[in-house]
């Protein structure tokens, strides 16, 4: 953060949410005007659904191009599957 002085927007991989959560949580405190943006891919869109419909679903299956970030439902839970 000290050598990057002009970053106006940061790209996090989300999945469960643990990951963006915690850098965003770390980069608001330091640069608050930085925009975080969440992206996923196609097959593995839980978070999107969520923002969308406002419904906590769980998608029926999920590609697993990135493995680290496909799955099926956002939230804490995903920690003990």
């Amino acid at each position: 953060m000290e050598q990057l002085n002009d970053i106006g927007y940061i790209f996090v991989p989300v999945g469960g949410g643990g990951l963006i959560t915690g850098i965003a949580s770390v980069i608001k405190t330091q640069r608050p005007k930085i925009k975080i943006i969440g992206i996923e891919s196609i097959g593995s869109d839980a978070f999107t659904h969520l923002i969308t419909s406002n419904i906590h679903a769980v998608l029926d299956e999920v590609d697993v191009f990135a493995e680290g970030v496909a799955v099926k439902k956002v939230g804490f839970e995903q920690i003990f599957r």
